[in-house]
């Protein structure tokens, strides 16, 4: 009996063992490893972290997806791989073994070593993130209320203009003006900003794109800062690299991420970001029967050292590729007979706040309510599809 283990329940884990199971592999135990019994819809986790409705809205059951199908469900905290006894270690001791490891660990957030981040600031990443940075919102709006001394306005500020900083500033007005009404307080008693180091937000794309993004943000009065980076955080002020001093009550940290660290606590060799290299067969270049996906894998695109983006249509990809390989690899297939990944970049959708997403995909280009249509369509499909 062979074992093949999927560690992680994010995009590409959950891709990789769909697949596996519609081969429906003999003489084959499939077991998938995550730290929380749900697959979480990060690409809507901004909702999450601006509404109250229940975060069961995008968190399904692993149980739910996989029934039914020959993958075993296994709920605990990651410690260690040890690539050398093909093994994984529980932190509450537990160990499992395998034959073909599947590493779709996903990432975490990266503070840069910038003084600060980690005692000051609300990272977003998970589903609790999103829960604490909801809590937190609406604590300081109901403090203010209770508080005559108060000093207005409340301000929250968001560190990091990319797809997450973006997405979440638009939604996070919307909720404090909300909670403004409901505690009965002026409607200019807060301020929300995010802070970018780069001259546009959404670094990396058109300049197009960024500005609509940017025009639609302040549209919505959130304050876009542009052009110097975060050198310092503490408590209820930032300084930028310019020496200008931002002050706030909360700021969410969304600047950046890097590579699950149990890939380098495992002794795995890893890029700066974190990442594992894999090579065009989805392995890891140094173990063959070890696959990586997704955020941990670091598939070349280029000379100059650049990896394909953290997007999930890439992650469910190369899962895909792994599923197929594995497969072949079972059924003692040679190695030139593995199916090849080939990086294709579909496009993205930005979701600002409402009914308006910037929708670039490979097929259709759209602003606003085409956008957000898009955008729900997409996800009616992906839902589809687990």
């Amino acid at each position: 009996m062979k074992r093949v283990l999927i560690l992680g329940g994010g995009y590409g884990g959950v891709a990789c063992g769909l697949e596996l199971a519609k081969l429906n592999l003999k003489d084959c135990e499939i077991a998938l490893v995550n730290d929380h019994e749900y697959h979480v819809l990060t690409f809507a986790l901004y909702q999450a972290g601006t509404n109250e409705q229940p975060s069961r809205n995008i968190a399904i059951p692993l149980t739910s997806i996989f029934e039914g199908k020959n993958i075993n469900i296994k709920i605990g905290k990651i410690e260690k791989i040890d690539h050398s006894q093909n093994k994984m270690l529980l932190k509450k001791g537990d160990e499992l073994l395998y034959d073909y490891l599947v590493i779709a660990l996903g990432a975490e957030p990266e503070d840069f070593g910038i003084a600060g981040v980690k005692e000051f600031t609300l990272p977003f990443k998970s589903l609790y993130d999103a829960a604490v940075l909801r809590n937190q919102v609406k604590l300081l709006f109901e403090n203010a209320c209770n508080d005559k001394q108060i000093v207005f306005p409340l301000r929250i500020a968001i560190g990091g203009g990319g797809f997450t900083g973006t997405e979440l500033a638009g939604e996070l007005h919307k909720y404090c003006a909300k909670l403004a009404k409901q505690f009965m307080l002026p409607l200019d008693c807060f301020e929300v900003s995010i802070i970018q180091s780069g001259d546009q937000l959404l670094n990396g794309l058109d300049k197009d794109t960024a500005i609509k993004a940017k025009n639609r943000l302040e549209k919505l009065h959130v304050k876009v800062i542009l052009g110097s980076h975060i050198t310092k955080v503490e408590k209820e002020k930032v300084t930028l690299e310019n020496n200008e001093v931002i002050p706030y009550s909360l700021l969410v940290w969304t600047v950046g991420v890097r590579a699950n660290s149990i890939l380098k606590n495992s002794g795995f060799a890893v890029d700066k970001g974190g990442k594992i290299a894999i090579n065009q067969f989805v392995q890891t270049k140094d173990y063959p029967n070890i696959f990586a996906c997704g955020d941990c894998a670091g598939f070349a695109i280029d000379d100059q050292g650049h990896t394909a983006p953290n997007v999930a249509p890439i992650a469910i990809e190369q899962a895909k590729v792994i599923a197929k390989n594995i497969t072949l690899l079972l059924s003692n297939s040679l190695t030139n007979k593995l199916c090849t990944y080939k990086y294709h970049h579909q496009g993205y959708i930005i979701p600002i706040s409402g009914r308006y997403a910037l929708a670039r995909l490979d097929f259709f280009k759209a602003d606003g309510f085409l956008g957000f249509l898009a955008e729900q369509l997409l996800v009616i499909y992906y839902l589809l599809t687990i």
